[in-house]
This record gives C-alpha cells, structure tokens and sequence, in this order.
C-alpha cells in the first residue's frame, strides 16, 4: 500500500455497506442501500443473467450516484472523527465494492485504491490473454466501450487503464475512465484515481 495512507476499507454484501477506518476501530454500518448487484447488472458492471431487467440503465446510474454519494458521506464524517483529510486515505474494497471503489474514490478527493490480491493463480502469459471481451458499461452518465479481463488471470506487469471490467466471481473491479491499475509486488491490484470530474 501506498507510504503513509490509512486505509479506508469498504465492504459490500449481505445487504449492507460497511467502512472501517484504519486501526482506530472507527466504523459505521449503512443499512439496507438499493440492490448494488442489480444496479451493476443494469449498468453492464456485471455481465446479465437472463432476459434484461427492467431497471433502466439511466435509472440504475441515477440510484448509483445517489448510494454512493450517501458512502460518501459516512466516509467523510468518519474522517472528521479522526481528524483525517480524505486525500490521505486509500480505499481497501472487499467483495463487489471493487465495482464502484474508484467513484466513491473520486467522489472523495481520494486518489489511491488498493484491491487486495486474489489467491494465487496461474496468470495468463501477457494482458492480452487475460483478456475476455468487450461490452458497453455505463460511467457517470452514458455508456462506454469497455475492455473485459479475467481479474485471476492478470500476469505481474499488466498495465491498466480505464475503462475496464476485471471480471472475478466474488470480487470484480472497475476502473473507470482516465484511471489507470497496475500489480504491486504483493499482487494487489493499485489503482490510480484521475481527480476531477464527479469530486
């Protein structure tokens, strides 16, 4: 992990998001948000299951915007408690909160995101086999060209730069546009956030 950064670690599932903040036990549980997994199936996050749904993708990133700003928020009274600036956190996402880790990273002035490393794997021999494909998915406010990978397939030099999906069964990544990830020497996967739009 980046030199002197707390970690913000941001957990999704069960219904819940949770933030825990560094060593100093400061935490918060947010309660019952909208279905994170639909709104990323409906905004191209998630591959489909099945026929379209009806959540509209204009819709889902509308509600996004809204639950994350609501993350946001609960990061940045967490960070008042301890006297912290945002710009010395980096986010720690678990499970599928990879998904939207670099919006709320934006969101709050916070520009590293480390995704912990998966087990480990036979990588693919170079970035492009790791490759799977390519699908619209939809950033802030329309859809995008989007390059696919196989997360557990990504050799030790891939170099990364959004828009992309790492696919992974219980713990995919997006990197959105103008971001760029690459591997540290652990195999977690170190995400640079571009600031800017969406602060």
């Amino acid at each position: 992990m980046a030199e002197r950064l707390t970690p913000l670690v941001i957990d999704v599932g069960d219904g819940a998001v949770r933030l825990q903040l560094g060593d100093s036990g400061a935490a918060v549980q947010l309660g019952h948000p909208p279905p994170l997994e639909e709104l990323a199936r409906a905004l191209g996050r998630l591959p489909a299951l099945g026929p379209a749904a009806d959540l509209a993708p204009a819709e889902a990133a509308a509600t996004l915007a809204l639950q994350l700003d609501t993350i946001v928020d609960a990061s940045r009274a967490l960070c008042r408690e301890q006297s912290l600036d945002p710009a010395e956190l980096a986010l720690i996402p678990h499970h599928q909160a990879g998904l939207y880790a670099t919006a709320i990273a934006r969101r709050l002035g916070t520009r590293r995101v480390v995704v912990p490393a998966l087990a480990p794997t036979a990588p693919a021999p170079h970035q492009e086999a790791a490759t799977t494909g390519r699908r619209p998915v939809w950033f802030d406010d329309r859809p995008r060209d989007t390059a696919l990978y196989d997360r557990a397939q990504l050799p030790p030099d891939a170099i990364l730069r959004g828009p992309a999906i790492l696919d992974h069964p219980t713990s995919p990544v997006a990197i959105e546009p103008g971001d760029r990830a690459t591997l540290d020497t652990d195999g977690n996967l170190v995400i640079d956030v571009r600031l800017g739009k969406g602060k």
